[in-house]
């Protein structure tokens, strides 16, 4: 009889089933990977519309806003006239309170416009991410050159634009994903497959075979599975 007997074994095994599911959530992982840079390139080209947005008020500060002031500066002349006219009753009263009832809803959309534009240059250097007081200068374009827009061909945009849209790309992404986890629940309600094979050693010297090689098979079902077949 041997006094130490060694022994060692290395099973394998391979679930049918769980390998069909783990390939669809694979796929499922791999659409949402697809959703997540799908969101960075619409936030990319948000960030480029406003830089855009923001660099044109900036130009426009720069070229019209001290004629802006200027105007601002003409309404409040104005205003004090009609003032004027309406406290020595050269007219009646109601001509001049109309003119500067006018000229103040005027004032308000010039006020409004400066702010607008005094902010325009800030907000610019806080997208380029500049530090707060940093001096830079805004380059303008030519007023004369050339349009770009004459060669190009306006159905071929939208349709382009609607291919590539982030938004429209996320939701067809999103129906592959509804529809993947269709399949995996589909899955869920077959039988189970489990492959085991494996070899074995044991240094016994009674035992006839001391290698030796072992498949098996094993089938399961989930018994509560059933109550969701008819969802």
């Amino acid at each position: 009889m041997d006094k130490k007997v060694f022994s060692g074994n290395l099973p394998l095994g391979w679930d049918v089933l769980d390998f069909g599911l783990s390939y669809i959530l694979a796929k499922q992982a791999g659409d949402n990977m697809l959703i997540a840079e799908e969101e960075r390139r619409r936030i990319v080209v948000r960030l480029l519309q406003d830089v855009r947005n923001v660099y044109w008020r900036a130009v426009s500060a720069e070229r019209l806003l001290p004629q802006v002031r200027q105007l601002d500066g003409m309404i409040n002349k104005a205003l004090s006239q009609s003032q004027a006219i309406v406290e020595s009753k050269l007219q009646a009263p109601l001509t001049p309170l109309n003119y500067r009832r006018g000229m103040l809803n005027i004032q308000r959309k010039v006020q409004k416009l400066i702010r607008e534009l005094s902010t325009a240059k800030i907000q610019l250097a806080s997208l380029m991410g500049l530090p707060f007081g940093v001096p830079f200068e805004v380059q303008h374009p030519s007023r004369h050159a050339g349009s770009l827009l004459d060669n190009l061909d306006a159905d071929s945009l939208d349709q382009q634009a609607l291919t590539f849209r982030p938004e429209l790309r996320t939701i067809d992404y999103q129906k592959r994903i509804n529809t993947k986890e269709a399949k995996a629940t589909l899955l869920e309600l077959f039988f189970g497959m489990k492959l085991q094979p494996g070899g074995y050693y044991n240094s016994n010297s009674f035992f006839l075979y001391q290698n030796w090689l072992n498949h098996a098979g094993q089938v399961s079902w989930n018994l509560m599975g059933v109550s969701r077949v008819p969802a």
